[in-house]
């Protein structure tokens, strides 16, 4: 009677989202302009490119999202505009207007180094609400868009991504401008989703609602003030440390080179390199019959610190 019923009853709404680029300074401001009036939660991821906190690190695009079902992207045309950016920076520094995001801190960091906005408030994070809610659960947004209907959305970046065999931190640079702003408006439209799904789960668990607004949020804006200020050091003392790993290193290497059974693997197989894993677990089992203590996630025998402790 079931299968009976679910063939015979009409198909669902297909909520299906949309998403659009605001490629003029005008369009841009105006929407930004928009947001800020309405003062409603928002959304909000960046794609990036280069090093954090360096010279080479830019916000390729910035997408936006109120309402879970419509997305829209600011691309670096519109936000190499003064005017985009300074309308930017009205929005994400009003208080008025709550910030949302998955890892928002990261996000934060991106608006910070690249236009130096002081986003706030951090109202939401949906990464660490799930960890919160299930610490042990996959709090991805690969994983996690496919609890809000949008599984599945980053495909296409993925395999544009490998394509072009570069490092991550480089490679969204590379991509088809369509590829990346699709991917960028999916990461906002699930990232609005999932602040709905997870306030919800929360709100029914009070004192897991009160650990996130008093403790979790707030702790994320001040880790993330305390990132961006930096730690005052003394690059003398870092490079006299540096000098001291290394000679430390090097004495270590000399007398496992000069152990015996060196030269028989070498006698045996050829050079020796102490740093590869493999031929250390060569010498190590094979040579010198010491026990397999524990093997690797791939079935490779270890030669970690624990193995090596739990073989002396």
């Amino acid at each position: 009677r079931d299968l009976e019923h679910a063939l015979a009853s009409p198909l669902p709404p297909v909520d299906v989202p949309t998403w659009d680029v605001l490629l003029s300074a005008s369009e841009a401001v105006t929407y930004l302009t928009g947001l800020r009036e309405r003062r409603q939660p928002v959304a909000f991821d960046c794609e990036t490119a280069g090093e954090m906190w360096t010279p080479e690190f830019r916000v390729l695009s910035v997408a936006f999202s109120t309402d879970g079902r419509q997305s829209t992207v600011l691309p670096d045309a519109a936000l190499g505009q003064a005017s985009v950016r300074e309308a930017l920076r009205l929005l994400m520094e009003d208080t008025a207007v709550p910030k949302l995001g998955q890892q928002i801190k990261y996000d934060r960091h991106a608006l910070r180094g690249a236009f130096g906005i002081d986003t706030r408030p951090l109202a939401g994070d949906t990464k660490a609400a799930r960890r919160l809610l299930e610490s042990e659960a996959d709090a991805d947004l690969d994983t996690m868009s496919w609890l809000v209907g949008l599984g599945g959305m980053k495909a296409e970046s993925v395999e544009a991504l490998k394509q072009t065999r570069m490092a991550m931190r480089v490679a969204f640079a590379e991509l088809p401008a369509s590829v990346l702003w699709r991917r960028n408006a999916g990461d906002a439209l699930a990232t609005w989703r999932l602040y709905r799904l997870l306030e919800g789960r929360l709100a029914r668990q009070p004192n897991l609602d009160r650990t996130y607004r008093r403790l979790t949020l707030p702790s994320i804006e001040a880790f993330a003030r305390v990132e961006e200020w930096g730690v005052v050091v003394s690059v003398p003392a870092i490079r006299a440390f540096q000098a001291y790993l290394a000679a430390g290193i090097e004495r270590a290497r000399t007398k496992v080179m000069a152990h015996p059974v060196v030269a028989r693997y070498e006698k045996e197989r050829g050079a020796f390199n102490p740093g590869s894993p493999k031929h250390l677990a060569i010498v190590l089992y094979d040579l010198l019959g010491l026990p397999v203590q524990r093997e690797t996630d791939a079935g490779h025998r270890s030669t970690d610190e624990a193995a090596l402790q739990a073989s002396a």
